[in-house]
């Protein structure tokens, strides 16, 4: 820590970003043109869906986020949303037993990506059950990532860098 001299008090001057009130989350990220690195998502200590962290779904579906800071390799990074094709998380996210606590509904699919990746697991929505039809979730309005469970970790998908759904 440096100081620094403003109307002749010394201030302390960080050389890092001062960061309170966020946790990091370990996922592996692809992006749409084919590469992949391992990332730590900054989530916030209070989530907006009751009690706990925020999941990094809300991060992901947060309508004014366009670019996601990460730390890629000791490095802060900002990501753009848009050239992410999905998130991998190992394990089995707590929004996962959220969802299915206020009865979410599953559904089988094999996802084929515009990056040339295949996922074959469950999406796991909220839709009512009126409309609870994996058309309907893609086609609803709202979520950029849908989440999606694989044998043994916990996927955010991007809606657009879906090229098709097998059902």
């Amino acid at each position: 820590m440096n100081l620094l001299k403003e109307n002749g008090a010394a201030r302390p001057q960080h050389n890092e970003p001062y960061r309170v009130g966020v946790a990091g989350l370990m996922t592996h990220v692809f992006l749409s043109n084919g590469d992949s690195f391992a990332a730590s998502f900054y989530l916030r200590l209070t989530g907006s869906y009751g009690s706990g962290r925020e999941s990094l779904g809300e991060r992901l579906n947060d309508p004014d986020t366009v670019f996601l800071a990460c730390k890629v390799e000791q490095q802060v990074q900002l990501v753009n949303l848009a050239w992410i094709s999905y998130i991998q998380v190992s394990g089995t996210l707590p929004e996962v037993e959220y969802r299915e606590q206020v009865g979410a509904t599953r559904h089988a699919a094999r996802l084929l990506l515009r990056n040339g990746d295949e996922l074959i697991g469950e999406f796991l929505s909220l839709m009512p059950s009126s409309r609870a039809r994996v058309s309907d979730m893609l086609n609803a309005p709202g979520e950029r990532f849908l989440l999606f469970l694989i044998p043994g970790a916990t996927c955010y998908v991007n809606r657009d860098a879906v090229e098709r759904v097998c059902v």
